[in-house]
């Protein structure tokens, strides 16, 4: 354990401009922690790199975890071995509570590719479908017991960086089908079947990343438009899934769309176009009409082949430049309002798939921000005003990223390292919890 001097706590309100109701307390899916992928989770985390425990599930590959009602929900695999799992950790002491192999009934049957897509209403909605050249079914399971609930009727097509998305009702928003012929599917989470599904056209598995706002469902596809085809954002009801309206062309010869959307808190639309050549790169801000998806800014981006971004409790929009360095933009108009001093750890350095910043945001602005490296993994946090607080190597990181609890622990998988706990926790005397095992829970 570790004793602090006096610590002063400086409160300090941010503004909400209008978090939705369905985006909830927990980390509850693998990318982007909600249904609008915004990174944001209404809890205060660690101020320091104290870590609550360590150790546990060492890996062959990190995939996206879940943090819900207190439990860690991960993956586990070993190299050369098609078996693996999908297991569930009490967030506070690291002890297993469950865990299950997935059957292997895609395409192809030696699959590792088992990842957790959320949790919500007490069901855990796994999957070991590999992109959509290999779909699978996704599997309710009991979020507690780990006893399965049922197999969806259709198989979807979740890919490394993937997950779901959801209608404020708990039904699954997903990319299903079998390449070329892919489809976005609701599937209703009482029974697993299809409420709906419509053709969509995604430029990789990648892209799919689906987002739901108000009565509206939007996710990247090609369109054609006159003289050829490009790629956009399309919006479909979410009722019925008919397609409603779409953007402008964003993305053409050279680009591609490796990122999900997000929502931002007034509802503006984020597609952020990936690229090897910078000067193609871009983060679209799209706006709504009813009738059209109207860009209203746009600002030069930085590539990262599977980043998540975020956005703070003010409505704040975080992501990263050419450059390397994290960015706070304004969501009304795109200006820059703060700046990393010095690029995220790894920028630069190494192939073209290690560096892929992964962020989470907490209630008072700050970012912990993952690099994604597979040689060099860092976890760095940031004030709201992007100033850095404190960074620390990791090992070995992929596509994985930090994700929040309710109760503000700071939650990563790292295949060296393995599961990573970070606390807030401050107890009344002073004491910090420790950084060397797990916490007991009593106080020092």
């Amino acid at each position: 354990m570790k004793k602090l001097g006096f610590v002063t706590t400086v409160a300090f309100v941010l503004i909400l401009i209008g978090i939705p109701p369905f985006v909830p307390a927990d980390w509850i899916t693998g990318a982007g922690g909600n249904a609008a992928r915004t990174g944001y989770v209404d809890t205060v985390g660690p101020i320091q790199p104290n870590r609550l425990w360590e150790g546990v599930r060492f890996t062959r590959a990190t995939r996206p975890i879940v943090v819900a009602e207190g439990r860690i929900y991960g993956t586990w695999f070993e190299s050369g071995n098609p078996f693996n799992e999908v297991f569930v950790l009490d967030l506070l002491s690291g002890t297993e509570l469950w865990s299950v192999e997935l059957p292997a009934d895609g395409l192809d049957t030696t699959s590792y590719r088992s990842r957790v897509s959320a949790v919500r209403d007490g069901q855990a909605y796994l999957t070991r479908a590999s992109g959509t050249s290999n779909p699978a079914p996704i599997y309710a399971h009991d979020a507690v017991t780990g006893d399965l609930l049922w197999q969806s009727a259709d198989k979807v097509g979740e890919h490394s960086s993937n997950s779901c998305s959801f209608a404020p009702d708990g039904d699954l928003i997903i990319l299903g089908g079998l390449f070329p012929d892919q489809l976005l599917l609701r599937i209703d989470k009482d029974t697993g079947a299809t409420i709906w599904s419509v053709p969509i056209e995604p430029d990789t598995d990648d892209g799919i990343g689906a987002v739901v706002w108000g009565d509206r469902v939007y996710a990247f596809s090609w369109i054609a438009f006159p003289g050829g085809s490009s790629i956009g954002v399309k919006a479909f009801d979410l009722a019925t899934g008919a397609f409603v309206c779409n953007s402008p062309d964003l993305v053409w010869w050279g680009a591609s769309v490796q990122h999900g959307l997000f929502i931002g808190l007034d509802g503006k639309i984020y597609a952020v176009r990936a690229s090897s050549q910078d000067y193609l790169n871009y983060i679209y801000a799209l706006e709504d009409s009813g009738t059209s998806l109207d860009i209203v800014w746009t600002y030069t981006a930085g590539y990262g082949w599977a980043s998540t971004f975020g956005v703070g409790p003010d409505g704040s929009i975080y992501s990263h430049d050419i450059d390397g360095h994290l960015i706070r933009l304004d969501p009304t108009d795109g200006s820059l309002i703060a700046r990393t001093v010095a690029p995220l750890p790894g920028h630069d350095v190494g192939s073209w798939y290690d560096w892929s910043p992964r962020l989470a945001v907490d209630s008072q602005g700050k970012v912990f921000a993952t690099n994604g490296s597979y040689a060099a993994g860092t976890l760095s946090a940031y004030d709201s005003d992007l100033k850095l607080l404190w960074t620390e190597d990791v090992g070995t990181m992929s596509i994985t990223g930090p994700a929040l609890s309710s109760t503000g622990e700071l939650v990563l998988q790292t295949r060296y390292q393995g599961m990573i706990v970070y606390t807030s926790t401050i107890f009344a005397d002073g004491f910090e919890s420790g950084d060397t095992g797990a916490w007991s829970g009593q106080q020092p």
